[in-house]
């Protein structure tokens, strides 16, 4: 949304195209900047720019105040200055913006995951969605899939009047009967199941 120029003076249709620094509430610059004086005295000003600093850290320190803050706690007891959670919470944001501008920020944020999505899902839907589990692929050839047997490829041959390799298709779905066994006649590893149908 473009502001509206509040005159016609030409300076002031280039400066509403800047970031609108006027729009700050004062106060939240006042707690601010108490919040950061108590950080500079206990750790040095503008310390991030001088060592890099990890996402991780500041995400808890922000969980931490906002959980603190949620259940009623207004002033952070560990500030000499009687700064509140919330100014806290204003610091480590301020931190991690400024780190990541000076290029000193350490990104160990986790693999991402689609939380975003879904909370977009669940304010159209009214539910979570339905996401089905994936086991990333491994990479290297696939296994062969053996039975206990020995066969590799499909068979008729019966074990004891039972058709072994239809016992194996049914074994991959049995939980704990899976193992992983060298085979050094052949390049690949084997996926040897044991025949539920034997015993």
């Amino acid at each position: 949304m473009t502001p509206t120029s509040p005159d016609s003076n030409p300076k002031t249709a280039i400066g509403i195209k800047k970031p609108r620094m006027e729009t700050i509430p004062s106060s939240s610059l006042v707690a601010l900047g108490v919040q950061m004086g108590h950080g500079a005295d206990k750790y040095g000003a503008f310390n991030w720019r001088d060592e890099a600093v990890s996402i991780s850290t500041y995400i808890g320190a922000m969980r931490r105040h906002i959980a603190a803050y949620a259940d009623g706690e207004d002033l952070d007891v560990d500030s000499p200055y009687g700064s509140t959670h919330v100014a806290a919470i204003m610091a480590c944001a301020a931190i991690l913006i400024d780190a990541r501008e000076f290029g000193n920020l350490k990104d160990d944020r986790p693999l991402p995951a689609p939380t975003g999505e879904t909370i977009r899902f669940f304010e159209e839907h009214g539910s979570l969605p339905d996401r089905k589990a994936q086991v990333p692929q491994s990479e290297g050839p696939p296994p062969v899939y053996v039975c206990e047997h020995g066969y590799t490829e499909p068979h008729t041959p019966t074990i004891d009047g039972q058709e072994c390799y239809p016992g194996l298709r049914e074994a991959l779905t049995v939980p704990g009967t899976v193992t992983d066994v060298p085979r050094p006649a052949m390049s690949q590893r084997y996926a040897l199941y044991e025949d539920p149908l034997d015993g």
